[in-house]
């Protein structure tokens, strides 16, 4: 689709996402950027590298939207300037004795994730390529989470893959025409005054009548909401057979895997606090209009499920209740922003001392890694070791699926409210309730 303009040549505004809405509020959203690196076997075209990032800037117009926040009296609002040039630049990295190419490839990543980035300064994507040899390269890759988010962080990927291929070998890609975030925006606002919309608002005010979010209970509580040490993370590995275990089992009942992931954490949840319902804030990808499964942008969001445990006997009763209650939600989807709004009870344990605000998410890959494939060979980069960002007192429980079978897992947390001993009892606890929902789907939940 051509850019948006009016027959003037002034771009016209658009309304904003609420997923937008959020980030303007931060007083700082220089820190939400989403880095990532590949590591690049064979020879690199720089110049068809550096057209094929200006070729992304034109192709997705979320990178080069100017964002306005608004003003009081005054709606935000976000506006797409002409392409732009993406800052680009070639390194050529010496030997360094006694340390091998991977430390050295590593402490680029680790570098790339400190840095922070203008959210209403464009094209908001930055990129460089570090040359070990000719045949040897580290492209990292910065844009912001304005802009984007995991799902769109594989787009981007594959993307910007093709979009080489077709500079190096002077054929068309093949990648379909994507609709516009800035059309996100102006579809979701005129989706919330629908029929639809008003539909889903009253089942979440049913659904959520009464409930407040789950918090993890912490060891040490903070009334000054100062956090003095840097955030850590505790990451574990639940091996390839067992994970393997875990899906077929899930499956096998009309279940996924992230059903048991997320009947593990109920039930965590629930003799951590002794309470007969837990409502766990996980996220989802947001892209309830699958038009929109090509669009890079900012759309995922939180979504409370609210799951009751009173009825249920066995560890499989709590998997399917999982399930159930899972796709009744999805079903039902609206921005956060609009659930806090119509049930104020939901977020108020955030705020007291002794609880750790909390989310729990499985993030599962879009794209295969024979999608991004450039020169002779990419491989993702993924941090040596998991670097946790400061997250405002908030505290994430991420899994993923790695392309080995394994399920790895990190809970990033902040010290100065919980030990580290306590968050590998978490851990422990949750990989064993995770295993028994597995091989002992029929046994009496109040037995162990």
């Amino acid at each position: 689709m051509s850019d948006p303009a009016a027959p003037d040549g002034i771009p016209v505004r658009y309304p904003l996402s609420s997923q937008q809405v959020a980030v303007c509020e931060d007083p700082d959203p220089s820190g939400f950027v989403l880095p990532f690196a590949m590591r690049i076997t064979g020879h690199v075209d720089t110049d068809a590298l550096r057209g094929a990032l200006d070729d992304l800037v034109e192709r997705h117009h979320v990178m080069r939207t100017l964002v306005n926040p608004g003003t009081d009296g005054e709606a935000g609002y976000q506006m797409v300037l002409p392409p732009l040039t993406v800052p680009f630049t070639v390194h050529d990295l010496a030997p360094q004795p006694g340390r091998s190419r991977d430390e050295i490839a590593d402490e680029l990543l680790i570098a790339l994730h400190t840095q922070k980035m203008d959210m209403y300064q464009l094209p908001l994507l930055r990129a460089a390529l570090y040359r070990f040899d000719d045949g040897d390269a580290v492209l990292t890759i910065l844009t912001h989470h304005g802009v984007g988010d995991g799902w769109s962080c594989n787009l981007l990927r594959r993307d910007l893959a093709a979009l080489y291929r077709a500079r190096t070998t002077g054929t068309a890609h093949e990648l379909a025409e994507p609709r516009q975030y800035w059309e996100y925006g102006t579809w979701q606002q005129e989706w919330l005054t629908s029929e639809r919309a008003t539909t889903s608002r009253e089942y979440w005010k049913n659904k959520l009548d009464g409930a407040a979010v789950y918090t993890m209970p912490a060891d040490r509580p903070n009334g000054t909401g100062v956090l003095r040490s840097p955030y850590q993370s505790a990451g574990f590995v639940v091996e390839a057979d067992d994970f393997a275990a875990v899906e077929a089992h899930a499956g096998s009942l009309r279940c996924s895997g992230w059903h048991a992931l997320l009947a593990a954490g109920v039930l965590l949840g629930e003799r951590l606090r002794g309470w007969p319902e837990v409502t766990m804030m996980t996220n989802t990808s947001g892209r309830t209009d699958r038009s929109f499964n090509n669009t890079l942008g900012f759309f995922a969001d939180f979504v409370p499920i609210r799951v009751r445990l009173d009825d249920c006997v066995t560890y499989q009763d709590v998997l399917l209740r999982s399930r159930s209650t899972c796709l009744e939600a999805y079903r039902h989807l609206i921005p956060i922003s609009i659930l806090e709004q119509d049930t104020p009870t939901l977020p108020q344990p955030n705020d007291v001392p002794v609880n750790l605000p909390f989310v729990f998410n499985y993030s599962r890959p879009l794209v295969g890694t024979e999608e991004i494939q450039f020169a002779d060979g990419v491989d993702l980069m993924a941090l040596p070791k998991e670097e946790p960002s400061d997250r405002g007192g908030w505290h994430f429980w991420t899994m993923w699926r790695h392309p080995s079978g394994e399920l790895r897992g990190v809970i990033e947390y902040a010290p100065d409210l919980v030990d580290s001993s306590t968050v590998e009892l978490w851990i422990s606890e949750f990989v064993n309730l995770l295993s028994l929902i597995t091989t002992a789907p029929h046994e009496n939940r109040k037995g162990r």
